[in-house]
């Protein structure tokens, strides 16, 4: 059964032909900002000591819309600090693959190897315990899968958190801060209802010491979604290596389910 549900969680590759076909490869055009044109990164802070992160108690995240120039936090106000990033230098290339492009196609292929790797390598790790309904669904051997639960939520309100402090400590915020914690808001939603229903299916039908493991690798992945938006601050193919693992981490449970069904 597991050997090949892990098999089947190769299905994900649907996801990859479909992001293929629908993002586009070329840069976006750079959102407006308030200094003379440059590359740079959006950091918000909250403290009056300098850097400290938005923890909302969770998240950090790193949100950026940078003129070249330092700003300062002021007293226990949430304010956006300008920091300088190397990529205002022309020799250095604009981003950490080496080119222009926003969404090179080997990185995203990359991104889903990853995913592919962290989900089965996290099931073969995991001694199975059996289906939740096998034991009654009783506390002790669905623990785990509460904790991943409550964790979930957790990073959900978190996300809110962020979204609603960029808005109120920074006038507003600009639009590639909004477009990032907006995102981060709407994706989280968009997969809410596949992840839960499915996370609780596969711990009741198929196997509740996996259904934990991997609802945990999931709300870890969905934590980095908007960090690794706001990085550049635009989408770019680093978004990948948060929403692949999520996606594999669906589409697992969603094998695990069919086998069971479909095989017994």
């Amino acid at each position: 059964m597991r050997p090949l549900a892990l098999l089947l969680a190769s299905i994900s590759t649907a996801h990859a032909f479909h992001n293929a076909f629908t993002w586009p490869v070329s840069p976006p055009s750079a959102p407006a900002t308030r200094g003379p044109p440059h590359h740079g990164r959006l950091m918000v802070s909250t403290s009056g000591r300098g850097a400290s992160p938005v923890l909302a108690p969770l998240l950090a995240v790193t949100l950026r819309d940078e003129s070249p120039r330092r700003g300062g936090v002021r007293g226990g106000r949430l304010v956006t600090r300008m920091v300088e990033d190397p990529s205002d230098n022309p020799s250095s290339p604009k981003y950490l693959w080496g080119t222009e492009e926003t969404f090179p196609m080997s990185w995203f292929f990359g991104s889903f190897a990853f995913a592919s790797v962290l989900v089965g390598s996290a099931l073969a790790l995991t001694p199975p315990s059996g289906p939740g309904l096998d034991f009654g669904m009783q506390l002790p051997q669905l623990g785990g899968v509460i904790i991943s639960t409550c964790a979930y939520f957790w990073m959900y309100y978190n996300i809110l958190g962020t979204q609603v402090l960029y808005r109120l400590g920074n006038n507003g915020g600009s639009e590639a801060g909004l477009k990032a914690t907006t995102r981060g808001t709407g994706n989280t939603l968009e997969q809410m209802g596949p992840f839960l229903v499915n996370l609780w299916l596969y711990a009741a039908y198929v196997d509740a010491a996996g259904a934990a493991v991997l609802g945990m690798i999931y709300t870890v992945s969905r934590a980095l979604y908007v960090p690794l938006w706001a990085y550049y601050g635009t989408f770019t193919v680093l978004v990948e290596f948060s929403t692949s693992p999520c996606y594999a981490v669906i589409y697992t449970f969603i094998a695990g389910l069919l086998c069971k069904v479909l095989l017994g």
